[in-house]
């Protein structure tokens, strides 16, 4: 029998190998393919795992960002609606109707209404608890006249109404030698000016105020992420099991919050710059149109372009010098008597300069800022829609277009600074966050790995 299997293997032993080698191979082959395959979805598993922990925590980031916006708005709205005080001349001049008609007053403004011997009495809602009862400003007399006819009783205070300043100023119109006529043109001229103003101001901040957070943010969410990442890598190395998951940053804790102490600046030096700018170019645009005039929804949408399009804005956002910056740190809180910038927080503040001072920020500080004031558009145009008369009482008739004078509009545009500051949900900030080149500049910036911090 043995001898018998030993011939026969003998005899077949060139096909046996063959066959024993084939079927060797074969096996070998299996098995490092399934290798390869686990490989690859374990591979794919973990990338797939680290694009959406990436994802996640960058959307988790945004909603840092917006929650980090409202939680300045109060200081910024504080510092802005005290400076440009609307409502104090909107007082005074409810004080001056109040003398020139003997009425009794009403108390704090929350609405003002227009006084038109000619027309029927209109209200308009402002942001505070009761009415206001204003004049029209008289256009039968000529503002040469008037300042004629008031130097001969002891003409008022010389201060033009152009010049209402950034600390909310206003002429004096409290002595009985000043003529009310020309007090009351006075206000007018300054509620136009600082009504503008504050408006655009606010809208400009906020706009300001969500790009920076959103650059900064980002920029140390980036590093966040990184940390995770190689923290991720050493606990696989060490084939230890850990519950807690990594947390903290590839940069040193102080750099990180001395960084976030740069938006001082904005809420503290930059807002004042910018409603500076803002006044001095509402002042070259609307200084010579009269309130009474009229004006068409376009005319409108004209008046904010032409403003925007001479406001420089440049060096708002973050100090432009290295003193600037070591004031920032002294002014900032939790810097040492002598703060100093190191090489860390030196190539933080230099990146966001740079994303700053590029072309594609560029656009997308334009896209945000067109969002914010298409909303301001949007907001008034109903005050430029009337419904046609009719004897009958029907809510299907056609709303038509129809010029406005600037002295109405004035307490809506005072108005939207509020619906900027305190609006809930704050639709400006909405408007701003949402625009899509701002949402891919923050994906840049987050993504942006740079190998010199591993």
């Amino acid at each position: 029998m043995i001898s018998s299997i030993t011939e026969y293997i003998k005899k077949h032993r060139q096909g046996i190998s063959i066959t024993v080698f084939i079927a060797g191979s074969s096996y070998f082959i299996g098995k490092y393919a399934k290798w390869k395959i686990e490989e690859y979805r374990d591979r794919a598993g973990a990338e797939r795992t680290a694009k959406e922990n990436m994802k996640r925590r960058f959307q988790q980031r945004q909603n840092d960002c917006t929650y980090t916006v409202l939680s300045h708005l109060p200081t910024l709205g504080y510092e802005l609606l005290s400076a440009i005080d609307v409502e104090s001349v909107i007082a005074k001049l409810q004080e001056l109707k109040v003398k020139s008609t003997s009425t009794p007053a009403v108390s704090p403004i929350s609405s003002v209404v227009i006084v038109d011997e000619d027309k029927e009495t209109t209200p308009t809602q402002t942001p505070s608890a009761s009415i206001v009862l204003v004049e029209k400003p008289d256009n039968t007399e000529s503002t040469s006249n008037l300042e004629g006819h008031d130097n001969e009783e002891n003409a008022p205070s010389s201060h033009s109404p152009g010049e209402a300043n950034v600390n909310g100023s206003s002429p004096s119109s409290s002595t009985s030698r000043v003529n009310p006529r020309a007090a009351k043109l006075e206000l007018w001229s300054e509620l136009k000016i600082k009504s503008f103003t504050r408006t655009i101001s606010t809208i400009y901040l906020i706009t300001f105020l969500t790009i920076l957070i959103h650059i900064q943010l980002n920029l140390l969410g980036r590093f966040n992420y990184l940390y995770s990442v190689v923290s991720l890598t050493e606990r696989e190395k060490e084939q230890t099991i850990h519950i807690q998951p990594a947390k903290g940053t590839i940069l040193n804790f102080e750099n990180e919050k001395r960084y976030l102490t740069f938006s001082w600046w904005l809420l503290n030096i930059g807002w004042k710059r910018v409603v500076e700018r803002v006044r001095i170019v509402v002042e070259r645009i609307l200084s010579d149109m009269k309130i009474e005039q009229d004006i068409s929804y376009k005319d409108f949408v004209w008046l904010i372009s032409e403003i925007r399009a001479q406001v420089d804005f440049r060096h708002v956002m973050l100090p432009n010098s290295l003193e600037e910056e070591i004031e920032v740190l002294r002014q900032g809180g939790g810097a040492q008597e002598d703060p100093t910038i190191d090489d860390e927080l030196r190539k933080l503040l230099d990146e966001s300069k740079d994303f700053l001072d590029s072309d594609d920020f560029r656009d997308v500080l334009a896209a945000c800022i067109d969002s914010a004031f298409s909303l301001l558009h949007s907001n008034m145009y109903s005050r430029f829609l009337a419904v046609p008369n009719s004897e009958e009482d029907d809510d299907d008739s056609e709303q038509i277009e129809r010029p406005v004078a600037l002295v109405r509009l004035l307490p809506d545009i005072s108005k939207e600074a509020h619906v900027v500051i305190n609006g809930v949900p704050n639709r400006y900030l909405e408007a701003v966050k949402n625009v899509k080149q701002l949402q891919e500049l923050s994906a840049v910036i987050y993504s942006s790995f740079d190998e010199e911090f591993f």
